[in-house]
């Protein structure tokens, strides 16, 4: 999908938003491709926004093998596309499902209603101060700008490295 890049500065921190999701009922399983059809995988990988791939791969990640009982063998290739890679990839940036420090999430972040700060917190988006009201980005998940470029540039292998292991195995 393609995403617009929408740059924030949240409390003196320059962020940048890595995709945009919505609170459901049925979790990252809402997103995740109800098959077992290399080609459904494959499109997944080439089309979602990078935080549904981070969220993704951090519960294939997290919950295999029992994920194979629901997405069958698929699951496998995924996970052992490069899975040294994939386990500190992981652990730098999403750990059992849990976002690393540097992400801000708006719908079950800090700054929600399930979150510990209560306080909405100083937002300049363009220029301009964004009181809570005013702020449009809540299905956002944002980085801290300056990990960015490194974040992307390594989802970017993981994923080029799932797509091939995928096309490898069942194409």
């Amino acid at each position: 999908m393609h995403m617009e890049q929408v740059k924030l500065t949240i409390n003196g921190i320059e962020y940048t938003s890595i995709g945009t999701y919505m609170d459901n009922n049925d979790g990252i399983f809402h997103y995740l491709p109800d098959s077992e059809k290399e080609i459904d995988w494959i499109n997944f990988f080439e089309l979602q926004d990078s935080i549904i791939l981070l969220w993704s791969l951090s519960y294939l990640h997290y919950e295999f093998p029992a994920c194979t009982a629901v997405f069958g063998k698929v699951i496998k290739f995924i996970i052992q596309a490069d899975e040294n890679r994939l386990a500190l990839f992981l652990k730098k940036y999403c750990w059992q499902n849990t976002l690393d420090v540097m992400f801000i999430d708006f719908i079950f972040g800090k700054y929600s209603s399930y979150g510990n700060i209560k306080t909405f917190p100083s937002i300049i988006y363009n220029g301009i101060l964004i009181s809570k009201g005013e702020f449009e980005f809540g299905n956002h998940v944002f980085i801290e700008s300056r990990r960015h470029n490194e974040f992307m540039g390594e989802l970017d292998i993981l994923k080029q490295l799932v797509i091939k292991n995928l096309k490898a195995k069942y194409l």
